[in-house]
């Protein structure tokens, strides 16, 4: 997260009672050996939402890290080792009680090296929002009509209308924008007019909050935990885990049907 203090971890910091004392930071560590455990503490105020963002795998390194949130006595309240980011944790937390808590580090497979690097992100989430499509194109026949349903999520308290839209249509296709006012499924109508040119190019669809608000891209992701490819937890992997650019392809009308031309011969 940008706008935040970078620090590096010091050792030791291996037990509750020795975690380095940091607020909402940036943390650069490394899991030094087997075995080794770093702990980050921090001063919490009940209700308050915590984010912990790990990044190990994603930054090319080696850590399968699992992250965990403890209480001044070193009681674990909760633990994540995977997230929908694949292999790397990710922790959203609102805290029970005022206090001082640590995050910690360690590898869940008990391994350590100079190439088990990690970057700690520990922030206060602000109210955001997304959306999402399940498939990267989409096509449609002159003449015809495709829906194009966008998963909207409103994140960490967000409010407010958010307008679903399709930018820059090419000739021949229009689409009345959806409004949303909460988490759901919006469904945009792609119309094609019945001499809507034939088409292929990219379909960039957006959110646009209420206010002076810059919209925000509708992305899909490219890869996905229920798909099984032979490896461990079956998860594939790409550089580039999701992407805005999406395909739109018009077709040409499509053929009568059978009943169509049995009836325009009588």
């Amino acid at each position: 997260m940008t706008g935040q203090p970078e620090t590096v971890e010091r050792e030791p910091n291996d037990t509750n009672a020795t975690a380095n004392s940091f607020g909402s930071v940036n943390i650069s560590g490394r899991i030094d050996r087997p075995g080794d455990v770093d702990r980050f503490a921090f001063d919490a105020k009940k209700g308050q939402r915590y984010r912990f963002d790990l990044d190990s795998f994603k930054l090319g390194f080696l850590l399968d890290a699992e992250l965990a949130i403890e209480d001044n006595t070193g009681k674990v309240l909760v633990t994540n080792d995977d997230s929908n980011k694949l292999r790397d944790p990710l922790l959203n937390w609102t805290a029970p009680a005022d206090g001082r808590h640590c995050v910690r580090v360690r590898s869940l497979l008990n391994k350590g090296g100079g190439d088990y690097f990690y970057r700690l992100r520990i922030f206060q989430p602000e109210p955001a929002f997304s959306g999402t499509v399940e498939a990267p194109q989409f096509a449609v026949n002159a003449g015809a009509t495709n829906e194009v349903k966008v998963t909207v999520n409103y994140l960490d308290g967000y409010k407010g209308k958010l307008t679903v839209a399709a930018a820059a249509l090419p000739k021949g296709i229009t689409a009345e924008p959806a409004i949303i006012e909460k988490k759901g499924t919006a469904t945009l109508k792609l119309i094609a007019a019945a001499d809507a040119p034939s088409h292929n190019g990219l379909l960039r669809l957006t959110l646009q909050p209420e206010g002076k608000e810059a919209p925000q891209s509708v992305t899909v992701a490219l890869t996905s935990s229920g798909v099984n490819n032979g490896v461990p937890q079956g998860f594939p992997e790409y550089i580039i885990p999701q992407t805005d650019r999406l395909w739109l392809t018009v077709l040409p009308p499509k053929p009568p049907e059978k009943k169509e031309l049995e009836k325009a011969d009588k």
